[in-house]
């Protein structure tokens, strides 16, 4: 049975499971591009991916399998839902029973593998395509610079989402001879009981995690681990967090440095980096990888040593989806405009001081102000909005919008966060909504989002007084 034999992408919405890691790999012997889909994203947010990707098949489990069958009616290339358990259109286990071996379809390197896809600055999602070319190197760069040290036997530990981050390393791990270790989803005890009893000896989190193992391990005073190698990433983690938790666990955490159109690493921070290490030198992204080329370009005031962080290396993207346009704005003279603004220190530590684009990064998942704002301006009584990200200890940032009512229109926060829950996902809701008169803007009409950051603090301040 070949249920897409032109080769077209296929889709996965699912949760940590086994048949994740199995199609992930079974796509790329098929030569097939595959398409995560985040389940925390909403049914819009789904079917945006699956009509802009023209995916044919989508893969699934029982419990997403209505909403997967209702893409069907919607999106025009998808006419195929193979579920795990059922519910789907064809069941997971039979199209595994009557598949060809080997596949039929050959793929060349310059073939895309994955579109995973990240919204800009305009909000709507745009699919990063990485060819198979270019996801190889990214394995390659995990392997030698990132210093995975796999061993055949050694177990990778997915705790974090399959469809981002933690999802990268399946293939490193793969091609070791090492396993894939999944646990559904997310929970300080359950990862450290399953990291020891599993004998799992990496992992991929971001730094909300980290904060909350380190209170978990110190809490219940657990047995060593397994661990050598954690990898985080995603957000920025304050230097006192990683210094506990290094304490605590050992010297086992690298930072990673990366995005969507350019899958980390782009730089590493090592575990040696990690001991006995300066605040500055925590607060850094760590070094570029020997097959990364990184520059700053200029932004600001003439002599400083800040920049906007651009990367060429054969790991970044070949561009967007179908998105030429877009493609073309993202590069400059073959470098990847990443938006980030830092500088590297005498010893090429990279710091990264701000981002030039507005998202905000809120526990490892990427938040876009403009999806935000789109949401909110659904609401009647909204006449505009500005949506920020404000620094939050444990989740690394949190979203907080500010709303100006219509003329004649009352709008209460609680249905400013109601109307961004029926549109979008739960972590892109604002944690706090602020409703003000007008909001602050330059001369040419533009929202001037430092001074509403400012602001916040200030507010901060008068309540702390």
């Amino acid at each position: 049975m070949e249920l897409n034999p032109s080769g077209r992408p296929v889709a996965i919405l699912a949760s940590n499971r086994m048949e994740y890691i199995e199609a992930d790999i079974a796509l790329v012997k098929a030569g097939h591009p595959k398409v995560p889909i985040n389940m925390r994203l909403s049914q819009p947010e789904r079917l945006h991916l699956v009509s802009d990707s023209g995916a044919a098949v989508l893969i699934t489990e029982a419990t997403s399998a209505d909403s997967a069958l209702s893409l069907v009616d919607e999106a025009e290339a998808l006419d195929t839902v193979v579920s795990v358990g059922g519910g789907g259109t064809h069941d997971y286990e039979d199209v595994l029973a009557a598949a060809n071996r080997p596949p039929g379809r050959t793929w060349r390197p310059d073939d895309p593998s994955v579109i995973l896809y990240t919204s800009g600055t305009t909000g709507r999602p745009k699919g990063a395509t990485s060819t198979f070319r270019s996801r190889m190197a990214a394995t390659w760069n995990m392997l030698l610079d990132e210093l995975i040290d796999v061993r055949p036997g050694d177990g990778m530990l997915h705790a974090g989402s399959l469809s981002h981050g933690s999802g990268s390393k399946v293939i490193a791990y793969a091609l070791s001879g090492a396993r894939n270790i999944v646990v559904p989803s997310f929970d300080p005890g359950r990862f450290l009981d399953e990291a020891l009893h599993r004998r799992a000896t990496a992992s991929f989190v971001v730094p909300t995690m980290i904060t909350v193992l380190t209170e978990e391990a110190e809490s219940k005073r657990r047995p060593t681990l397994n661990l050598r190698h954690v990898s985080y990433g995603g957000s920025p983690i304050d230097p006192s967090t990683i210094r506990r938790a290094v304490d605590v666990f050992g010297p086992v955490f690298v930072q990673v440095y990366g995005a969507a159109e350019a899958p980390h690493p782009l730089t590493v921070l090592s575990r040696s980096d990690h001991v006995d290490a300066s605040d500055q030198r925590l607060a850094s992204a760590g070094k570029a990888t020997r097959s990364v080329e990184l520059r700053l370009v200029p932004t600001g005031a003439s002599g400083s040593p800040e920049g906007e962080i651009q990367a060429r290396a054969e790991s970044v993207m070949v561009g967007y989806w179908k998105n030429e346009e877009s493609t073309r704005e993202a590069f400059v003279d073959g470098f990847y405009r990443t938006g980030d603004i830092g500088y590297f220190d005498d010893e090429g530590y990279l710091t990264i001081v701000d981002r030039q684009k507005d998202m905000v990064i809120s526990g490892g998942l990427n938040v876009y102000p403009a999806e935000v704002e789109a949401a909110i301006a659904n609401h009647t009584g909204v006449l505009e909005s500005a949506v920020i990200g404000v620094p939050d200890e444990r989740w690394g940032e949190r979203v907080v919008a500010y709303v100006v009512a219509r003329p004649g229109h009352t709008v209460s926060p609680e249905e400013v966060t109601a109307e961004v829950a029926r549109r979008l996902a739960g972590y892109k809701k604002p944690r706090e909504v602020w409703v003000v008169e007008e909001l602050a803007k330059g001369s040419t009409g533009k929202i001037l989002k430092s001074v509403l950051r400012s602001r916040y603090w200030d507010q901060q301040s008068r309540q702390v007084n």
